[in-house]
């Protein structure tokens, strides 16, 4: 049965999204806060979901805020930080048992909502402060998650090639912010950050799960609404539409780091993609390209030509690029990278097989249906899709389009692909 999103506004810039789905026996609620991303802000703003999810102003001890979670049958909150675009995104959620399973008929979803809602609109501020301990150990927290994206060295590579790609412009800006800014953070300048999100970010508040209701949206309206009774709210209005980055010369950029396998990065501007059409086509056009286990830079790089360990490409088509990384002997640099662009040119030419496309649409498909598999997936799904301005409660009406992707549409997308930047992590004296 076809799921319908209802989506109600609760306040100015606040929309209140629902998906009944009787298949899951729990629900999930989610908060987030949309807001532009600045590198004088991320960090600052980054630390606040952690922050806020020890707690409220009505159960500040986090000891007994645990014992309160626990009453409500095992629910779990749990702060995230993420990036679209040129937007961050903080929220805040909490997962809850449905209330079919309670043992006394507890209205359990009004009762999660009520708290999630003073949770994000009541936080644990005090004379115009975090308490100071809790920002320590949440500082000390996002410090630590700063310092391992350098430990990751494939997601550190990929994240260099993004910032050289978008250099200047918002999306360069890293989701967690900086190290180098955690320690100017007090407790009274994450107290202002947490005023500043409330007055001015768009709010999309996501709830999907048996017991998603109107009594949720009311719940939230009214949360707000004494929240910002004396706040002067003037609320961001985002925009998702990117125009396509045509590089002028293609960046060179290598930096050496204590490892024995190189990686390389080669980040590609594309058309964005606008519509859900042309979001189809992407999808397919990515699997013949790089991102499955029958794709032509997997099956030439990686296994035919044995040039790397691994080679595989993402498309973020609504912000019209791509990014192709591999991990590489240093040696090797050259040639991975000529034959990168040489199974693109494939793809451009349209010398891919009916076969090749028949098992794009069929790995596209199983990924859309799987979403619906998850409460968490199916989150983050419903959001992408609000912020792309879709309306579709399910990812499923997508594979008629998925299905209907031409090779001719396939091959003309790609074209839309210019190198722009080319980034090598390599060895100590590997790199010359």
């Amino acid at each position: 049965m076809a799921m319908k999103l209802i989506r109600t506004q609760a306040g100015d810039g606040i929309f209140v999204n629902l998906i009944k789905d009787d298949r899951f026996k729990h629900n999930r609620i989610a908060v987030n806060f949309i807001l532009p991303l600045a590198r004088e802000t991320a960090t600052g703003y980054a630390l606040l979901p952690f922050l806020m999810q020890r707690g409220y102003a009505g159960c500040s001890d986090f000891t007994a805020f645990a014992r309160k979670l626990d009453e409500l049958y095992g629910a779990t909150v749990a702060g995230k930080v993420s990036k679209a675009g040129n937007y961050q995104i903080i929220t805040l959620t909490i997962t809850h048992v449905d209330d079919r399973y309670t043992l006394n008929g507890e209205p359990l979803a009004e009762e999660c909502a009520r708290l999630l809602a003073e949770i994000v609109t009541m936080p644990a501020i005090e004379n115009g402060r975090f308490d100071p301990e809790a920002v320590a150990t949440e500082k000390n927290s996002l410090a630590d998650t700063i310092a391992a994206e350098v430990n990751d060295k494939r997601s550190y590579a990929v994240t260099r090639c993004t910032e050289l790609l978008f250099e200047g412009e918002p999306l360069a800006v890293k989701q967690y912010g900086y190290a180098e800014d955690v320690d100017a953070i007090t407790p009274e300048s994450a107290a202002a950050c947490y005023e500043a999100m409330l007055s001015t970010a768009a709010v999309e508040i996501t709830m999907i799960g048996p017991s998603a209701g109107e009594a949720v949206t009311g719940i939230f309206r009214e949360a707000f609404q004494k929240a910002l009774e004396n706040r002067n709210r003037q609320p961001i209005d985002p925009d998702f539409e990117m125009e396509q980055k045509i590089p002028a010369e293609v960046r060179r950029v290598t930096e050496e780091m204590d490892l024995t396998q190189g990686k390389m990065v080669m980040g590609f501007s594309l058309l964005p993609a606008e519509d859900k059409k042309a979001q189809a086509v992407s999808r397919i056009a990515t699997a013949i390209y790089g991102s499955s286990p029958f794709s032509k830079l997997f099956m030439n790089v990686r296994e035919k030509l044995s040039l790397c360990y691994y080679c595989a490409s993402r498309t973020m088509a609504s912000y019209g690029y791509m990014l192709v990384d591999c991990g590489i002997e240093s040696a090797n640099q050259e040639k991975a990278e000529a034959e990168i662009l040489h199974q693109l040119d494939e793809v451009c030419a349209g010398n891919f097989t009916e076969t090749e496309m028949e098992n794009a649409r069929l790995a596209v498909v199983n990924s859309l249906r799987t979403v619906t598999d998850s409460l968490s997936a199916m989150s983050s799904w419903l959001l992408n899709e609000i912020l792309q301005g879709g309306d579709s409660a399910d990812p499923t009406d997508e594979i008629e389009l998925t299905q209907a992707v031409t090779a001719e549409e396939v091959r003309d997308y790609m074209r839309s692909a210019k190198l722009s930047v080319v980034y090598l992590l390599a060895g100590p004296g590997k790199g010359e």
